[in-house]
């Protein structure tokens, strides 16, 4: 961690989200409609995975042999956009 994020809770200058992060927040409006109350993983382009319950959707990970780091994981929960 580098000292700049250290000091009083700043974000580092050179932060960039995770593409999955962006496209989760681009697509939210839809994502409740096509998978309300459910957990994602999703890169820059896409659903990579999704399940009703975090457990699951790791074992799916875990199954799939896809890295971690190629992917951003986030709960579609109704109401919040």
């Amino acid at each position: 961690m580098s000292e700049y994020v250290r000091q009083r809770g700043q974000r580092d200058p050179n932060y960039q989200r995770h593409p999955g992060s962006l496209w989760i927040d681009e697509k939210r409006s839809e994502l409740i409609v096509q998978y309300p109350e459910e957990w994602i993983a999703a890169d820059g382009f896409g659903i990579l995975l999704h399940s009703r319950t975090h457990e699951d959707l790791i074992e799916q990970i875990k199954a799939s042999g896809i890295a971690q780091e190629k992917f951003a994981m986030a709960f579609i929960e109704i109401g919040i956009l």
